[in-house]
């Protein structure tokens, strides 16, 4: 990951497909655990999968790892 602090090393340590479509209340209680506030460094990713629609999400999380 590259910013204006300079370059930023990470290693990807949780892939998921979250069924949010056919299960919206579990689904979503899902994803308010990715999405909650956390002491621990992590860049966490979500997406719609799969591709070109929006039935359920895609969370890849990622920690920092020297370079």
């Amino acid at each position: 990951l590259y910013t204006a602090d300079g370059e930023h090393h990470y290693r990807v340590n949780h892939k998921e497909i979250v069924p949010y479509r056919s299960q919206p209340q579990a689904g979503e209680a899902r994803m308010q655990n990715f999405m909650a506030a956390s002491t621990a460094e992590q860049i966490t990713l979500i997406s719609c999968y799969p591709y070109f629609t929006n039935a359920d999400r895609l969370v890849v999380t990622a920690v920092p790892v020297q370079p």
